[in-house]
Order: structure tokens, then C-alpha cells, then sequence
């Protein structure tokens, strides 16, 4: 297990997430059940953007595989039926990208891969620092960007 491994199930633990080592096989299982997370071989990058789907889902959504968004594009997941419209499933997924990558650079990840990977650089459509400020509107990050819920650094 590496050091960002450790850090991002620690942070898991912080949250008092449940989650399993298991990897889902065979579509019998969810990235998130709506009680606990698989993460299995899931690298810390991808177990970040978890963590953010977490944080930005209401509570309802919370209690629903897959956070009700419908998707499970990773191989071996189930896809669920969307429990919202497809445009606020969107706007769940953006804000669970800027979330995810505001978490990497406040721990000194390479956020750089995740953030073109995620298309902001090459999109017209959505501005990254409005998501940003939503995300402070939420109370999920600090008026220095910084994740509002990590511990502070030292």
C-alpha cells in the first residue's frame, strides 16, 4: 500500500465511511452500495472522487447505490437506474471533480492528471473556480479553497 493509499483511507475513516477492500466482480457489486464503499484495486485518485461524490450527495442520495446518479462506468460495477434528472446528475459529477481535485492538491497529489482527464481543460461549458465557489457556498471548502473537512496540516 502506498503513502496516498493509507492517507485516502484514512481520510475514509475521518468521514466514518464504511468500505471493503473488495473489488466489484461480476456486476454483483457497487463502487458505492448506499451503505459502503469497494474499493478494492481502485487507485487513490479514484477513491478521492468517491469520497467527493459522498460529500456533495444529499443525504437521500447518500443511501442509494451509486449516489442515485445512475452511472457505474468502471468495469465490473452495476449500473443503477438514475434517481435524478440528467442534468443534475451532471452537476453532481463537476462538483465531485473540483471537489476531488481541490482534495489532491491539498495533499500534494498530482492533480494535474485528473484535472484534464476530467476535461476542464478543453471545456466551454463550465468555468472550474464557479464550481469552486459553489463548492464554498457549500461549506465543503474553506475560503482558501482548501478542503473544509481535512485535518489542518502538521
Amino acid at each position: 500500500m502506498t503513502e496516498e493509499d493509507a492517507v485516502v483511507r484514512g481520510i475514509l475513516r475521518d468521514l466514518g465511511l464504511s468500505f471493503t477492500e473488495d473489488t466489484p466482480r461480476g456486476g454483483d457489486l457497487y463502487l458505492w452500495t448506499g451503505t459502503q464503499f469497494h474499493i478494492g484495486e481502485m487507485t487513490a485518485a479514484n477513491i478521492i472522487h468517491e469520497i467527493a461524490h459522498w460529500l456533495v450527495a444529499t443525504e437521500e442520495e447518500r443511501s442509494l447505490p451509486e449516489f442515485g446518479l445512475g452511472e457505474a462506468p468502471e468495469p465490473g460495477c452495476r449500473t443503477v437506474p438514475r434517481e435524478m434528472p440528467k442534468e443534475d446528475a451532471q452537476l453532481k459529477e463537476h462538483l465531485a471533480s473540483t471537489l476531488g481535485i481541490q482534495l489532491e492538491l491539498a495533499l500534494g497529489m498530482p492533480w494535474e492528471r485528473t484535472y484534464v482527464e476530467h476535461g476542464w481543460d478543453d471545456t466551454d461549458e463550465l468555468s472550474f473556480e464557479d464550481q469552486v465557489q459553489t463548492l464554498k457556498t457549500m461549506g465543503l471548502l474553506n475560503a482558501d479553497e482548501r478542503p473544509s473537512f481535512l485535518k489542518a496540516p502538521g
